[in-house]
């Protein structure tokens, strides 16, 4: 079976997943990227939902569009947990345990090269604590802990511009 497939069957099971409650059914979404081993895996909060699938807000806009500038297309993004909070309700701690078996299993498909976090929600409910723009080791590979891309949203084009730059260094590398 190809990982396209294996992810569409993770997918299909995070769909009628009812573990955190039946609000959030088809308010799930599993990743999007390249579907081949050995890709950067980027992992984040939560996602934004429409239909089914992601919905790209502007945080992630913005980094699709780096991405396109460093003709890098070499990724996997999803997030620890798979549903949208309804209201935008900020997940907790049995949200990212519910879902950890589906990103287990994504990880065990995908064997990333390099994982990036973002967010200190996302890296303390992988790593247990949140290492800032620190490279550190996560399921025997390495892996780096970013802000979360929508703090570049608040008012500071600098920090758009230097957050960027280092991301390019950690993934071109």
């Amino acid at each position: 079976m190809n990982l396209k497939k294996k992810l569409d069957m993770i997918k299909r099971r995070v769909w009628n997943c009812t573990k955190c409650g039946n609000e959030y059914k088809g308010m799930s979404a599993c990743g999007f990227g390249i579907y081949e081993k050995g890709k950067t895996f980027f992992i984040g909060m939560n996602p934004w939902v429409k239909e089914g699938e992601f919905d790209y807000g502007r945080g992630i806009s913005i980094l699709k569009r780096y991405f396109e500038e460093w003709d890098y297309d070499d990724f996997f993004f999803d997030n620890i947990v798979k549903c949208q909070m309804p209201g935008n309700f900020k997940p907790g701690t049995s949200h990212a345990d519910n879902c950890r078996v589906h990103l287990d299993a994504q990880i065990h498909i995908l064997e990333p090269s390099k994982f990036i976090i973002f967010g200190s929600y996302a890296a303390r409910n992988i790593l247990g604590r949140f290492p800032f723009w620190e490279e550190t080791n996560f399921n025997n590979t390495s892996c780096y802990v970013l802000p979360h891309f929508s703090s570049i949203l608040y008012p500071n084009g600098m920090r758009e511009k230097i957050y960027y730059k280092k991301l390019k260094e950690i993934v071109l590398c």
